[in-house]
């Protein structure tokens, strides 16, 4: 024994659920462990991606629901976490790129809006049209 070392004492560390998606085992029992010891980590995880907490959440349901849906396809090994922190990476930069395309169309489209307003403004002379025309009656001039 190396007598430079302490007697600390060991740190528990929690068990980590194995889901059993195969057959046989308490599936439900199982996935149900499985859900309440990742999704807080897998949310936090999410977060780190998002920066919104909201979409974090909905993200992760999401990735558990599917989880669910595909529980026959899943063994029970250690590389389930792997896998489950996998889709939920994915899935955050999906929703990132889905967000960087969504702001270049809204600036497109507002940059649209703003040449057609200058095209009603001023027409095709350049020069200023009045929407109430010289004394507020509605006419252009």
């Amino acid at each position: 024994m190396n007598k430079n070392r302490k007697n600390l004492p060991m740190r528990a560390e929690p068990r980590t659920p194995k889901f059993r998606g195969g057959a046989g085992g308490d599936i439900l029992g199982s996935f149900e462990g499985f859900f309440r010891f990742y999704y807080p980590r897998l949310k936090k995880f999410a977060h780190y991606f998002l920066r919104n907490e909201e979409e974090a959440e909905d993200l992760v349901q999401d990735v558990f629901f599917q989880l669910w849906k595909d529980k026959k396809y899943l063994e029970n090994d250690k590389s389930v976490p792997s896998y489950v922190f996998t889709l939920v990476k994915n899935r955050c930069l999906n929703t990132l790129k889905r967000r960087v395309v969504e702001e270049k169309y809204l600036l497109h489209q507002a940059s649209l809006v703003s040449e057609e307003l200058y095209h009603i403004s001023f027409g095709e002379s350049g020069e200023f049209i009045s929407i109430m025309g010289p004394s507020g009656s509605g006419k252009s001039t």
